[in-house]
């Protein structure tokens, strides 16, 4: 059995350590997770798994821990996705002058494709006063065996051309 958890709140830097501790006190296993600090907010979400009496019992847990360290907690059991259609991992990396809407954009194109985006990761980064601000995407993404990944990459570089932006459409790399 697993159990989602969000978190969000002032950073302090032993949140997430007292939070994995709690998962593992529980009889819990982190299975996946994934923190980012944004200023000054702790952001993260985690996937935890264990029996259902542990599962329970971690749900208990995060309650009182949200009281405890001032912190939003969102928790929600999951059921195991088991799709019929096979899917291939792909990455995607984006660089472009930031304007408002690039991220929309390219989601929007990869969904008219029928592609599963797994995971979204933006930031912007400027080297000095001299050059401009650039957006930069990363993308885990998931292409459906069945399709054409030639035309495919064909379409996506026609995209990236008429939106201005660099990027590199790639598989991931095990």
């Amino acid at each position: 059995m697993k159990l989602a958890i969000t978190f969000l709140g002032q950073d302090k830097p032993e949140l997430q350590v007292h939070l994995i501790e709690m998962i593992a006190e529980c009889g819990c296993a982190v299975y996946e997770c994934h923190s980012n600090i944004m200023d000054n907010i702790s952001a993260g979400h985690l996937l935890a798994s264990g029996d259902w009496h542990e599962i329970a019992k971690l749900e208990s847990s995060l309650k009182q821990f949200g009281l405890d360290h001032s912190v939003q907690v969102q928790i929600s059991r999951v059921e195991d996705w088991a799709s019929a259609q096979l899917y291939l991992p792909y990455t995607i990396e984006v660089f472009a002058h930031d304007r408002s809407g690039i991220l929309f954009e390219l989601i929007q194109f990869l969904q008219g494709q029928n592609i599963l985006i797994t995971q979204v990761k933006t930031s912007r980064q400027c080297q000095n006063k001299m050059m401009a601000e650039l957006f930069c995407i990363n993308l885990g993404i998931a292409i459906p065996v069945t399709a054409p990944i030639i035309s495919l990459r064909e379409e996506f570089l026609d995209f990236c051309e008429n939106a201005g932006i660099d990027a590199i459409l790639e598989p991931v790399k095990i």
